[in-house]
Formats: structure tokens, sequence, C-alpha cells
């Protein structure tokens, strides 16, 4: 039981954090500041633009995968319309 005391007793000594934490926290604002700095560059686009980029995304990356994206996309809006009309009638 004393020694458990004593290694509670070394916490409460009163000292000061160790070097690294503060360090940490100016880690912290460097990074915060690079974040702003970078956000600052940045400009908005619009949503197609941002795909006409990013077409992999889509699954337009080559003509083979395009045709069988755009013929999913019919088969499914397909049967979804049928499916309200069903459902409407």
């Amino acid at each position: 039981m004393s020694d458990q005391n004593t290694s509670l007793g070394d916490f409460n000594t009163g000292e000061k954090p160790s070097e690294p934490v503060v360090e940490k926290k100016n880690n912290f604002s460097a990074q915060k500041k690079k974040a702003e700095e970078m956000s600052a560059s940045q400009r908005n686009i619009s949503v197609a633009e941002f795909f006409e980029k990013n077409r992999h995304l889509l699954g337009f990356d080559n003509k083979r995968k395009s045709l069988l994206t755009t013929v999913k996309e019919a088969v499914d809006n397909s049967l979804d319309a049928c499916e309200e009309a069903w459902f409407s009638s």
C-alpha cells in the first residue's frame, strides 16, 4: 500500500508539463495557419466542373466503363419509373 501512495505522490509534485505538450499546441496553431492559407487559395467550382475533372467518380474512366454505366443507369431509371407507375395506379 505504501508503494502505491509513493507513486501517486509523484504525480502531485506540482511540476509544470514538459515541453512536448507546449510543442503540440504550437504545432496545432501552425497547422491551423497552414490550413487557412491553403483555403484562401481555393476557389468555388460548379458541380459540373468538379465531375468533369473527376469522371472516374461517376464511372466514366474509359469507353467500356462509360457504356456500362450508361446502360445500368438507363435500366435503373426505367425500373424506378415502372415501379412508380405501378404504385401510383
